[in-house]
């Protein structure tokens, strides 16, 4: 419940902040006839992304590939997550920059072009978002998914409101790229998940896969796996509470 929590408060952050800049834009632009291109783009991104995962899950006590979906995963979300931390600040920029390339053609072709772009970057993160949690979903039963995916729900949504009211408060970009290396600990996780899983069928080439299905199993069930959950899980809460602090302080000052 935890990690689906974390990955979907994360990634749903993301997905608002992207969605805001764009919109904002639009609007101080006067192009906010554009605004409807991007909310069919973004509810059609949701159901791209609630198919996807509701597909994924369904290989369920399939070792071979929960373990393949575990490696990819890693992979995903690691790159993501090191492009995050590198470009996190030119967000904004980059997506004024595409609706103003988009903004360059007219009728039909601009508003196709706007629409993928913005189905590209919230799809990213509803991938992101079906991937881990089929990933999760593996060891987890379906009600702690849902139970902790609406709570990351809800908690995108205060947040959104605090930020939408209140925005010198709160550093996105900087949430954004602090989650970021919390992501890539949840990578690492992945991957000896991964690990775990096709050293189980001895998928795994080369290498003595007993050996290291009960050194993964350690690492995935023991201190470490629950260690990265834990932490990942109340990294946001303590930012907000950091937010919170160093804002009573500058006032106080």
């Amino acid at each position: 419940m935890l990690a689906s929590f974390f990955i979907v408060f994360r990634e749903l952050v993301e997905a608002f902040l992207v969605v805001f800049i764009l919109t904002t834009y639009l609007t101080k632009t006067n192009r906010g006839y554009l605004i409807p291109t991007v909310t069919a783009s973004v509810l059609f991104s949701v159901i791209l992304s609630a198919v996807l995962g509701n597909y994924l899950s369904g290989f369920k006590n399939m070792p071979l590939i929960e373990g393949i979906m575990a490696l990819v995963a890693a992979a995903l979300v690691a790159s993501l997550s090191v492009y995050m931390i590198k470009n996190g600040k030119k967000i904004a920029s980059n997506i004024h920059n595409k609706v103003n390339l988009a903004d360059q053609n007219t009728g039909f072709l601009k508003h196709a072009l706007l629409f993928f772009f913005v189905l590209v970057m919230v799809s990213r993160e509803g991938i992101e978002i079906a991937i881990m949690l089929a990933v999760v979903s593996y060891k987890s039963n379906a009600a702690d998914i849902l139970i902790g995916s609406g709570f990351g729900l809800l908690a995108t949504i205060v947040l959104g409101f605090i930020w939408f009211k209140y925005n010198h408060l709160i550093n996105l970009g900087g949430f954004l790229k602090l989650t970021s290396y919390f992501l890539i600990a949840l990578a690492a996780y992945f991957f000896l998940y991964g690990i775990y899983e096709l050293t189980e069928v001895k998928a795994l080439p080369f290498v003595d896969n007993k050996f290291w299905h009960a050194q993964s199993k350690l690492l995935v069930k023991g201190f470490v796996g629950k260690s990265i959950i834990y932490s990942v899980s109340a990294l946001p809460f303590a930012y907000l509470l950091y937010c919170a602090i160093k804002n009573g302080r500058v006032k106080a000052a």
